[in-house]
């Protein structure tokens, strides 16, 4: 055990069992909190026993916690810098039939399948750090003796909560995550921006939900759009220049030249891309000819959107440029789900006009995950999508994680805000 206050604490992790009441395992994170409090780390909560009955109950165990979680790290913002994983021992075991049957009639086998997913999250990630409770000494010398040979450094903490220990009885069914499955395909986006407890939830769900495919698509900020652009108007006038500097010179020559090798400027095709002359009733710009097409390349084809220049995010000059913000999203997932099936992650452009929403004409897609704040725009894809006799996407809303007990909430434009407020001295 090592009780040191000087180590480095960048990655830690503590095991807690879900069967025991929440109040207690928060007044542990919460310790932790107080141990690690400046330094900048990372704090991994994997939660044994947790319940999968359903999807709804697994939401709602996560939504507690990141819940409680949003509310040590908002309270006290400019203090902690630290970044809270929840992660479930399940979802890194390989589902075997056959070690599935075991595993839900032997209580060793339990056990044992319990013991091979803690060693892989451990492998997994570099660990400083396991912290350990004083009021959870059974669930304490499991985990010691599931990694006596991993060379650990053990923390032990004093938890302020002075409840009897009751005795650890490890349950694990991976089979259950199969049951979680319930589309072959799902469809996410967002900005992601200073990836926070609200995206890693709504993520864990995507991921949960998805069987084969679960596919993410990390949108540009409106500055990068218009950047973009402002190179193509850039662009086209350098050409239209070079083709009125050929045109005099064919006018100046003296011998007639031969006729030139013209090349034809296409433009994106696709048999589902609908025409720009078919207006969708939704749209709020009737004006076609400020659109511009944007594509980005996927597994299910060419992502285009129909946009123009528009300005949506609040203090978005100091929003992380696009490829953080994809690595924090892959780098999450894989930690919390390693063994997905299949996972991509893609930079997109918002559309600025829903009827030229990728979703309302790809039919590769099951599902839809959004926010409360987006079902209205999911029920219109799927109004267009019957328009163009597509099949209709499912849609499956997560809700905003709230502050533990109030409805403060964490976001991207409240971080994007401190920021600012730093940046002009104004804290």
């Amino acid at each position: 055990m090592c009780n040191n206050s000087n180590n480095n604490f960048y990655n830690n992790i503590i095991f807690l069992d879900y069967n025991k009441p929440s109040e207690i395992n928060f007044s542990i994170i919460s310790d932790i909190f107080n141990i690690l409090d400046k330094n900048e780390s990372k704090l991994y909560v994997v939660l044994i026993n947790s319940n999968f009955d359903s999807i709804e109950s697994i939401s709602n165990i996560l939504e507690k916690y990141y819940s409680f979680i949003n509310k040590l790290i908002l309270d006290h913002f400019l203090k902690y810098r630290i970044d809270v994983n929840i992660l479930i021992p399940e979802l890194y075991c390989n589902n075997n039939n056959n070690n599935n049957n075991n595993n839900s009639n032997n209580s060793n086998n339990r056990s044992e399948s319990l013991i091979n997913s803690i060693n892989l999250i451990i492998s997994k990630i570099p660990t400083n750090y396991v912290f350990l409770s004083n009021s959870s000494k059974s669930l304490n010398s499991f985990i010691i003796k599931s990694t006596l040979n991993l060379k650990l450094n053990y923390y032990e903490i004093k938890n302020s909560n002075n409840i009897q220990d009751t005795e650890f009885v490890p349950s694990f069914n991976n089979n259950a995550i199969l049951k979680l499955q319930k589309y072959n395909s799902v469809y996410c986006g967002g900005f992601f921006d200073y990836l926070h407890c609200g995206h890693k939830f709504f993520l864990s769900l995507g991921s949960l939900l998805a069987k084969n495919k679960f596919f993410v698509s990390v949108l540009q900020k409106s500055t990068i759009i218009q950047q973009q652009q402002q190179q193509q108007q850039q662009q086209q006038q350098q050409q239209q220049q070079q083709q009125q500097q050929q045109q005099q010179q064919q006018e100046e020559d003296i011998t007639p030249p031969s006729s030139p090798r013209m090349c034809e400027k296409t433009t994106f095709k696709s048999h589902s891309l609908p025409n720009l002359n078919n207006k969708c009733p939704f749209s709020n710009n009737n004006n076609t000819s400020e659109y511009k097409l944007q594509s980005s390349k996927s597994s299910i084809g060419e992502i285009k959107n129909l946009l123009f220049n528009y300005t949506d995010k609040k203090n978005d000059e100091f929003m992380q440029q696009v490829e953080k913000r994809i690595l924090s999203v892959k780098e999450f997932l894989n930690i919390f789900n390693p063994n997905h099936s299949d996972i991509e992650i893609i930079s997109n452009t918002r559309c600025s006009d829903i009827n030229f929403c990728p979703m309302t004409y790809y039919d590769q897609v099951d599902a839809l995950l959004v926010i409360e704040e987006s079902i209205e725009s999911a029920n219109k894809i799927n109004l267009i999508r019957s328009q163009r006799n597509l099949s209709q996407l499912s849609i499956n809303v997560v809700k905003s994680v709230q502050n533990y007990h109030s409805n403060k909430k964490i976001s991207s434009s409240f971080i994007r805000n401190v920021l600012y407020n730093i940046n002009n001295k104004n804290i």
